[in-house]
């Protein structure tokens, strides 16, 4: 009797278990790859600091990156701000970094899909004194930001339909 009782709720908790409505997603591209990536800012190389992130991001998320891949990525930074937020006394303790840009994956037919979620990044950063940490605040954010849009821009290649 209790050996009957343990496979009947063996086999209940397999149905249930099967019929729980998980997947696994696979992303209809299997490998990409990074095309041309324009920087329209007047910080220099940009783009290339993009294109590795996007390599990073890609490799995380379990989509190769192949120079003979039959899907690209590629898109425009549009633009970078150092913005200030706030100050003390005659001093700016508080900054902003925006990026913004649009990013494409180009398919085998030509055929140019937007990405959703590519467009704009922000990261605030505080320091004051000295110009030094100033600027190494800056580049941490510059790099936060397009860590972000790379995670972002694999991400809506992965789950793309």
């Amino acid at each position: 009797m209790k050996r009957a009782l343990g496979y009947i709720v063996t086999a209940m908790l397999m149905l249930a278990l099967a019929g729980c409505g998980y997947t696994i997603k696979r992303s209809p591209v299997a490998s990409v790859h990074i095309g041309m990536i324009e920087n329209m800012t007047s910080e220099a190389r940009l783009n290339d600091r993009l294109t590795e992130a996007l390599v990073a991001a890609f490799m995380k998320n379990g989509i190769q990156v192949r120079g003979s891949s039959e899907h690209s990525v590629e898109g425009t930074i549009e633009s970078l701000e150092l913005n200030q937020l706030a100050e003390a006394g005659d001093v700016t303790t508080t900054y902003r970094v925006v990026v913004k840009g649009e990013f494409f994956l180009v398919g085998p037919d030509g055929k140019k899909t937007k990405l959703a979620n590519t467009g704009k990044y922000i990261i605030t950063f505080s320091s004051e004194g000295s110009l030094t940490p100033i600027i190494a605040g800056k580049e941490l954010a510059i790099r936060q930001a397009l860590d972000d849009m790379a995670d972002e821009i694999a991400a809506s290649v992965l789950f793309m339909q």
